[in-house]
């Protein structure tokens, strides 16, 4: 009876601290039993689907998401601070420089199609990706880009 108690005290203590995002050794550490107990004890609450578990470990997943948009979001507000523009905003330009020479030669050239389609797969990406070309079937410099341009 005595050990029924105990392992579901360590089942609770073991639950919480997966949702507070705790690593094996923390917990062992917190719970003053060996590393091992608790890996053996995780590995059957999921074989049999154990629902708190699924649960701690859900909340663990939403406190370190919110913990990363928290710290993307100090970032985004001080470089919008010290610059006065976003990040996505000073990455587009400076990708526009970075490609400004394969930019100028698409927009010169008589076939601006072929000429995108001349480019190296890995840069057609990579500006697709940044928004530099717009339309995969057609691909055509942005209106965006051009005015980065001038």
């Amino acid at each position: 009876m005595g050990y029924k108690i105990e392992q579901e005290e360590r089942r609770e203590a073991l639950l919480e601290g997966i949702s507070q995002n705790l690593n094996f050794s923390e917990l062992s550490a917190r719970l003053g039993v060996r590393r091992g107990t608790l890996i053996r004890d995780i590995r059957v609450m999921r074989w049999s689907n154990d629902p708190g578990l699924l649960e701690a470990q859900r909340l663990a997943k939403v406190r370190v998401d919110e913990e990363k948009h928290s710290v993307s979001d100090g970032q985004e507000a001080r470089f919008l601070q010290m610059t006065g523009m976003s990040i996505g905003d000073k990455t587009f330009e400076n990708m526009v420089f970075f490609y400004r020479s394969e930019i100028l030669g698409i927009l010169n050239s008589g076939d601006r199609v072929a000429a995108i389609r001349d480019l190296p797969s890995g840069v057609r990406r990579t500006l697709m990706h940044n928004k530099i070309l717009v339309n995969r079937i057609r691909p055509e410099i942005s209106k965006r880009a051009r005015d980065a341009l001038l």
